[in-house]
């Protein structure tokens, strides 16, 4: 394939390829730049004739970049009848707005009630979260021998208790699940 680029009077021709998932399609594409507007002219070869396409670069550059804002997502978690989660916010003032709800001795934020979820649930919404309530926490816990080193995993997990010779932790999230693996600890066996 050949492109050519046009800027007013010049021609600058490049061989180039347009690559799909099935196969590469042998292509002319031609760039014409007038005044800041461009626009592509792409001729395909297909089945014996070719198809001919105009679009402005535009299109076709907004059309390959996802613009969405990735949210930072804070899972919610149901245990016991109440409603937890650890984060930590570089933003004060969303830190004071949630401030009565925080336990500073486990170091987590705690709602007693569905109403004070939901409230909580706004204003993360608000600042820029994807807050998720999680119903089953089974996926996010694990267990580690107590005489391990898990200081790091019981600052990242939003419940911790002993079971026997082990410790089961419930992780703020599926990333922290797999960094307690690698550091030792196993999923929770049912019980």
């Amino acid at each position: 394939m050949l492109v050519a680029m046009a800027h007013q009077e010049m021609s600058i021709y490049y061989p180039a390829r347009v690559i799909t998932t099935d196969s590469i399609i042998p292509a002319n594409i031609h760039y014409l730049c007038y005044y800041k507007i461009c626009l592509f002219f792409w001729f395909l070869k297909t089945a014996g004739s070719e198809l001919f396409i105009i679009s402005s670069i535009q299109e076709i550059l907004m059309a390959s970049f996802d613009v969405t804002e990735k949210r930072p997502r804070i899972n919610i978690f149901k245990l016991s009848g109440a409603y937890y989660f650890k984060h930590f916010f570089d933003d004060p003032e969303l830190f004071r707005e949630l401030e009565p709800f925080y336990e500073k001795q486990r170091y987590r934020f705690k709602m007693a009630t569905v109403g004070e979820r939901n409230k909580v649930m706004k204003m993360l919404d608000r600042k820029g979260y994807d807050p998720t309530v999680i119903e089953d926490p089974a996926p996010f816990t694990v267990e580690i021998g107590k005489y391990q080193k898990y200081g790091e995993l019981l600052k990242n997990s939003v419940e911790s208790y002993p079971l026997r010779d082990k410790v089961v932790l419930v992780m703020k999230d599926l990333a922290w699940v797999e960094q307690a693996l690698v550091m030792g600890a196993k999923k929770q066996e049912q019980q």
